[in-house]
């Protein structure tokens, strides 16, 4: 299949919902996380600082699918596929011939 093929509407747009769906669950965590911190105060310091860190690495996912999801369909729209073929990391390696 040639990069012209491909029809940018059935790529952009499962992007599109898969990161809305990621926000959605997300609150989810957030809401539990809430919970644990308010319901169970005298857990150990480390069990917390686990369920921060997790909480933390989850908005980090959540920021870089939000950019890529942008970046993807508002920034790139009209060269989507132009971005990955001519400008990846394996294209740059084999002109340079390493």
């Amino acid at each position: 299949m040639d990069a012209t093929q491909i029809n940018l509407h059935k790529v952009i747009g499962p992007m599109l919902i898969g990161a809305w769906l990621n926000l959605m669950l997300f609150v989810l965590v957030i809401n539990q996380a809430l919970y644990y911190f308010r319901h169970y105060p005298i857990d150990r310091i480390l069990v917390k600082i686990a369920v921060f860190a997790v909480l933390v690495c989850d908005m980090g996912t959540i920021i870089a699918g939000c950019a890529d999801a942008y970046l993807d369909a508002v920034t790139f729209q009209g060269w989507y596929m132009d971005r990955y073929l001519h400008h990846s990391f394996l294209n740059s390696i084999q002109e340079n011939g390493n």
